[in-house]
């Protein structure tokens, strides 16, 4: 099998010592969507510079489309886009002017320029915006339009750094359903997002990195069963004493079907069940016999985020 991507043992040393990546390996298949999810400071960024070939890796091999990220760069480049986190663009150009010299550096001929400027323009609705320079547009419109920048030599694969960046829910919308349009076309695109709800919906797989590790690779629903099979009961109290906290997550814990009992802050507390057994009247029936105030209570099922905390906590670089 051929894949969009591979790593193997993948390390990054930075000058000041600091470790970003320590023996990185994963694949992505051709056609993929992949979300790389990770806190800030995981090695994500980093990760994407060496696979767009920005920088070099200290040791380990990199692969993008069967091409080596060191020794074949250029081959790389002419295949793939990228939306950096940073949009570095001409500030004094026009949007159109903008994509027009990106794609005359990329080769594209002119009457081929001119039809994909205008059909990615409108695709990300900033036709009415094309005359405009880059420094009078909103954040989330330089960012759609940095992004249709990327896409206009139409690469194979798609890197894109926290892709809804400044957006707001129009910007976002516009976005995701463009990238499940370009999935159709055959684009592998590889994220790095920490928009949970979002990419549960969208991606194959997700690929967790934390302190530079990578510690869990998987589908998303997969990946929620195994470390937060819960349904979640989230209570807003009022008035809540301090000594109490102790108290009310003692005598719920010991209720069966508790997985685990957390206060978010002094007046929120989340109660996970396991195996979506619920018997929430039972639990608020404690609380109301502690003379504690509920303000609101709600239920939901555990989501991506659950399980990457989950995750984390289980690492051994969990501090």
């Amino acid at each position: 099998m051929k894949y969009a991507i591979e790593t193997f043992k993948l390390r990054k040393i930075y000058r000041n010592g600091v470790e970003a990546l320590k023996g990185v390996t994963f694949k992505v298949k051709m056609n993929e969507i992949i979300d790389y999810i990770g806190p800030n400071g995981a090695g994500k960024t980093t990760t994407i510079n060496i696979l767009a070939t920005i920088i070099k890796p200290t040791s380990g091999n990199a692969y993008v489309l069967g091409f080596d990220v060191v020794k074949e760069a250029d081959e790389i480049r002419s295949r793939i886009g990228l939306l950096a986190q940073e949009t570095i663009l001409d500030y004094f150009l026009t949007v159109y002017e903008n994509l027009y010299v990106y794609a005359w550096l990329q080769g594209i001929e002119k009457s081929e320029r001119i039809k994909r400027i205008k059909e990615l323009l409108k695709d990300f609705d900033l036709y009415d915006k094309r005359n405009r320079r880059w420094n009078t547009l909103s954040t989330g419109e330089a960012r759609r339009a940095a992004l249709a920048r990327a896409l206009i030599h139409e690469p194979e694969i798609l890197f894109i750094d926290e892709p809804t960046l400044g957006l707001d829910p129009y910007g976002k919308s516009i976005t995701w359903n463009y990238l499940k349009e370009l999935r159709k076309k055959g684009v592998t695109i590889f994220l790095a997002s920490n928009q949970m709800e979002e990419i549960q919906a969208l991606c194959d797989r997700v690929i967790f990195i934390h302190k530079g590790e990578i510690l869990e690779v998987g589908h998303p629903e997969e990946i929620i069963k195994k470390y937060a099979p819960h349904t979640i009961v989230e209570i807003n109290l009022s008035d809540i004493k301090p000594y109490l906290v102790e108290i009310i997550s003692k005598k719920i814990s010991s209720h069966e079907g508790i997985e685990r009992v957390e206060f978010k802050s002094p007046e929120k507390l989340e109660i996970h069940f396991n195996e979506n057994i619920l018997d929430v009247s039972e639990v608020l029936d404690i609380i109301s016999k502690l003379n504690m105030k509920i303000k609101s209570s709600r239920i939901r099922y555990a989501t991506l985020n659950d399980a990457f905390i989950e995750i984390v906590k289980r690492s051994k670089n969990y501090e």
